[in-house]
């Protein structure tokens, strides 16, 4: 894809995944942190290309479909990352603590993992979705 966003393909085809679910993974350059966007089906294989990756830091959910969510939990427990998404009730990950979006200056928090200003993309949420840091 690029030098910064590329594209692992879990072994999963079908009628609604085509050759397979889509897993996205974003690096700025000169980092070692990785962001997730959709890490897939609960498939060890495709979870274990993942991880294997190392540098994970935050996992993002685009929706609900279990082609591009079943994974979470295993892929938290290998990594430790945290998971965002829209709407707080499908969060997991989270430790149990409060996650925030950023705010000005502020930086998001969820349970125990702080992320610094710039640390992590500018994702734009309603302001119902957040909660005060």
């Amino acid at each position: 894809m690029t030098d910064s966003a590329s594209v692992l393909l879990c072994d999963n085809p079908g009628v609604m995944t085509l050759e397979g679910t889509n897993t996205w993974v974003l690096q700025g350059r000169g980092s070692d942190e990785r962001v997730i966007v959709d890490p897939g089906p609960d498939d060890d294989a495709h979870i274990e290309r993942i991880a294997a990756l190392g540098g994970i830091a935050l996992v993002l959910i685009s929706h609900r479909h279990g082609d591009h969510t079943d994974g979470i939990d295993k892929l938290v427990e290998r990594t430790g990352a945290v998971v965002r998404s829209v709407g707080s009730g499908f969060l997991r990950g989270l430790g149990g603590g409060p996650c925030a979006t950023a705010r000005s200056s502020t930086p998001p928090a969820c349970g125990s993992r702080c992320w610094p200003p710039r640390a992590t993309p500018r994702i734009r949420c309603p302001s119902s979705l957040t909660a005060p840091c």
